[in-house]
């Protein structure tokens, strides 16, 4: 946020915003023919352990499948992600559902940063009204803002906020 310039109110509501670490990609696996899903048979809901990935997706092409890992916090590279990629594969190989040499072999023709992801704030901060001081932001200094820590991890969610929220709130401010 360093590139804005924001006022003490923004710098101060958005200082609070803390983030997770998501990078997504597709992963070439040779000798892989199913998807995989990672369950966290020992976490809350079932989710994967973190830092690590959520699945091994096929994508219908012979040995290519979509994945995505996720940090505990921004502090990773794109680096970390492949030799987390290829520790997981060590392990799949030991329990014999990939080759040996699968991690050796493994690459990665497309793969992208997404951090910072999931923004959040503490339960403490919710509790003393951190969304509805967000909220004010909107046509402050007239600015709008949008994205997923107004909308959620979801682009149908994000434009329908645009829609709904910040281009009536634009219009009117412009007399439109």
């Amino acid at each position: 946020m360093r590139a804005f310039d924001l006022s003490e109110m923004e710098r101060k509501l958005f200082s609070k915003l803390s983030a997770f670490g998501y990078v997504a990609g597709v992963a070439d696996i040779p000798g892989l023919d199913v998807s995989l899903q990672n369950v966290g048979i020992m976490t809350p809901a079932k989710t994967p352990m973190i830092p690590g990935s959520n699945a091994y997706l096929s994508s219908g092409s012979p040995n290519q499948f979509l994945l995505g890992v996720a940090f505990d916090n921004t502090d990773y590279t794109v680096a970390d992600s492949k030799s987390l990629i290829r520790k997981e594969l060590t392990t799949l190989a030991r329990a014999g559902a990939v080759p040996a040499d699968t991690a050796k072999r493994v690459t990665f023709p497309y793969i992208s940063n997404h951090v910072p992801y999931d923004l959040h704030v503490t339960g403490e901060d919710i509790e003393k009204g951190f969304y509805t001081e967000l909220l004010k932001l909107e046509g402050y200094l007239n600015t709008y803002w949008t994205g997923a820590a107004f909308a959620g991890h979801n682009s149908g969610l994000i434009w329908k906020w645009n829609d709904g929220t910040v281009l009536p709130a634009l219009k009117k401010d412009l007399g439109i």
